[in-house]
């Protein structure tokens, strides 16, 4: 039997609170999953919301940044760069391309490690009619794209979530 090594990933999210639902609940649901298995720990780097209180008794390390107006991006970088260090990652998640995905592949760039990113729909569908989809907005989209062109995997919720990722450059790896 071969070595296997140790799996240590960083989420990184902008929120986290796993009453909230939709992204949060993702995160937490995974995190905890992959925590049961044996050579993985995973843990999470998010902002701080107001109403978590700050003893909420997450059941694996979460780093939480603290805000304050301009720098508040700066804060979490350094919020992330901190759980980094600590927990000694060797592989980045990023769910939401335009989220935790941007924030993934900054460390990716600094760092060289592997980057997972997951679309969750919203920032790779288009609705124009309603107004729908981050990618409506120009910047983002170049944001998604580049992410899209530089993580090591990404994950798709479904087959219509992967072509839309196709379409904005996406390649079948």
């Amino acid at each position: 039997m071969g070595y296997q090594k140790d799996i240590r990933a960083g989420i990184l999210t902008g929120n986290h609170y796993p009453r909230l639902g939709g992204v949060e609940y993702y995160n937490h649901f995974l995190a905890e999953a992959l925590n049961q298995l044996p050579n993985v720990k995973v843990s999470i780097a998010s902002g701080t919301l107001a109403e978590v209180p700050s003893d909420f008794p997450y059941p694996y390390s979460v780093y939480r940044a603290k805000s304050f107006w301009h720098l508040t991006p700066w804060l979490h970088y350094q919020n992330h760069k901190n759980m980094l260090r600590q927990e000694q990652l060797n592989i980045l998640h990023g769910p939401m391309l335009h989220g935790g995905g941007v924030m993934a592949l900054r460390l990716k760039q600094e760092f060289g490690l592997p980057m997972i990113v997951q679309s969750h729909g919203a920032d790779v569908q288009l609705v124009p009619k309603i107004g729908y989809g981050a990618c409506l907005q120009p910047e983002i989209k170049t944001i998604v794209q580049q992410v899209i062109n530089k993580a090591d995997h990404i994950v798709a919720v479904s087959s219509l979530n992967k072509q839309q990722i196709f379409d904005l450059g996406g390649i079948d790896r």
